[in-house]
């Protein structure tokens, strides 16, 4: 978590990450149909004709450079992996605040405080290091040296 202790994040970062982190689940699917649909889950099968087989090679080969090249797909993937990166490694508390405020999206900041028996501002400021560090993690803003 980062050592911030005022929200240094510029408003637009801000969203960039909270939206990231509210559609975590749906690009972590996205990024596993994306997959799925260009590479084939089974290898390859011994054969004798050699025309076949290369010729599945270089289909696998081409989807592979097609997701390699995709910014879209690197993005989201970035995105997924910083997210669960930085998951991680919060408290069994803060996890509780992502889950109910960002992911499942049942209570407010102030409502899952509540619940987890924070003062709301200890719950802004610990949804703001959650989202600080996120942005550090997905490469949104510098880290602190």
């Amino acid at each position: 978590m980062s050592k911030r202790t005022k929200s240094t994040l510029p408003p637009a970062i801000r969203g960039i990450v909270r939206f990231r982190l509210e559609h975590y689940h749906s690009y972590k699917q996205q990024l596993n149909s994306f997959f799925n649909d260009l590479l084939p889950s089974n290898t390859a099968q011994l054969s004798h004709e050699r025309k076949a087989h290369n010729g599945e090679n270089r289909a696998v080969e081409n989807n592979a450079i097609t997701i390699a090249e995709s910014a879209y797909i690197l993005e989201i993937e970035k995105s997924v992996n910083a997210i669960e990166y930085v998951v991680s490694r919060l408290t069994e508390e803060d996890r509780k605040l992502v889950e109910m405020v960002y992911w499942r999206a049942t209570h407010s900041l102030t409502g899952a405080g509540v619940i987890l028996n924070m003062s709301q501002r200890t719950a802004y400021r610990h949804a703001d290091a959650i989202l600080t560090a996120l942005a550090i993690e997905m490469g949104l803003v510098p880290r602190e040296k």
